[in-house]
């Protein structure tokens, strides 16, 4: 699942998530359950962030000030 959640739809589960908390209408089980789902949600925008933030970090500067993107470690061998 994780790889199939893009982390807008991810952060719009948490929000759902966090709503339905902060209601407080939900039964024990409930909220357990809701408090998981988010957590997962949580997980997945924080993977996705770092995943983000890694080829952010990883981009090169060429001799021309051009930013390009170093090969993949797949295209490596």
């Amino acid at each position: 699942m994780e790889d199939e959640t893009t982390f807008e739809t991810a952060l719009e589960r948490l929000k759902e998530c966090v709503k339905k908390l902060d209601e407080g209408e939900l039964t024990l089980d409930q909220m357990v359950s809701t408090f998981e789902e988010g957590a997962k949600m949580a997980k997945i925008c924080q993977d996705k962030l770092g995943d983000a933030r890694g080829r952010i970090f990883k981009l090169e500067e060429t001799s021309s000030g051009v930013f390009e993107a170093p090969q993949e470690a797949d295209d490596v061998e």
